[in-house]
């Protein structure tokens, strides 16, 4: 039943809040209002009017915890009104459906996003990590995810800043390059030399590769230089990747891998010579690139030195 509210009015007399005034003989008063004309009775407040307040908030409280319960939408709002007119209405899906992949009428849960990754991506394979790449078992052996393999190409992917050495300095760090995958790659670059030693014009020094797993120089080309197409690369004590580019080595014991070498007096001094190599990755560790004066009094200077492939 709907609440039917109560208008209250106020009373309206000649004399309000006026009594007559009668003395008792046990000492207490007697008042009697004295009103004087009445014009407005007024709303009376008795149980009756306050309990029908009190019954009123009563139900609407227990109208408003219905309507919070209920998941009928019964005042019909549609989803435009709140905002979602672009958002399907479609059930989640089954388990059957999540793994076949091919509905597009169904919402995926956390659930069946799992039950399809463990169904039709994993599909029991087998995986791990060694040496920072990511392995998986086919049945037979492992196999390294990704990666693919250098081809030398014209693709620059690293470059090296301008340096320079003294002949009595031997060695100096100019560039360091992470391989991605084995293969093979192609260096260029300038060399310029000066033998500081009056009336000599030969030259003695060149650009050499570090790498701790070996690699090979698969020959190049340079005017007056001796590319040389054998060797591995040496391993230079104490550096690893955090040695800062600049750095003086003390000399290496072992075979080197040359980049350019200017061997004998045939390669000019006081002059930029461009070269060009072929080096092939035989496995994808770290590679250090040195400046290498052979004897004193060698001033020897390298520059634009780029590292250029891609990857297939």
């Amino acid at each position: 039943m709907p609440y039917v509210p109560t208008t209250w009015k106020d009373r309206v007399v000649d004399n309000p809040r006026t009594y007559d005034t009668v003395n008792n003989p046990d000492g207490s008063t007697t008042l009697t209002p004295k009103p004087g004309a009445i014009h407005e009775a007024g709303t009376p407040v008795h149980a009756a009017n306050m309990n029908k307040i009190e019954k009123g908030i009563q139900q609407a409280q227990s109208d408003v915890e219905d309507l919070v319960a209920r998941r009928d939408n019964p005042h019909g709002v549609t989803k435009a009104q709140v905002g979602l007119s672009n958002v399907p209405d479609y059930g989640p899906a089954s388990q059957t459906l999540a793994e076949a992949g091919t509905s597009d009428s169904v919402l995926m849960t956390p659930l069946r996003t799992r039950q399809y990754v463990d169904t039709k991506i994993q599909n029991d394979l087998k995986f791990k990590m060694e040496s920072g790449f990511l392995y998986y078992f086919n049945g037979l052996e492992w196999k390294r995810m990704g990666g693919g393999m250098m081809v030398a190409s014209n693709n620059v992917r690293e470059t090296f800043q301008a340096s320079e050495i003294y002949g009595s300095q031997n060695h100096r760090l100019v560039g360091k390059f992470a391989p991605p995958t084995t293969g093979e790659m192609i260096v260029t670059g300038q060399m310029w030399g000066r033998h500081l030693q009056p009336g000599s014009n030969w030259l003695r020094g060149g650009l050499v590769a570090n790498q701790a797993a070996g690699g090979r120089n698969g020959g190049g080309t340079a005017p007056g230089g001796n590319l040389v197409s054998f060797g591995n690369t040496y391993t230079q004590a104490n550096i690893d990747w955090r040695t800062p580019i600049g750095t003086y080595m003390v000399p290496y014991a072992g075979v080197k891998t040359h980049i350019f070498t200017a061997g004998d007096d045939s390669v000019p001094v006081d002059t930029w010579i461009n070269f060009e190599t072929r080096y092939h990755v035989i496995e994808p560790t770290p590679i250090y690139f040195f400046l290498e004066g052979y004897v004193d009094y060698m001033h020897l200077k390298v520059n634009n030195v780029s590292i250029k492939f891609d990857i297939i």
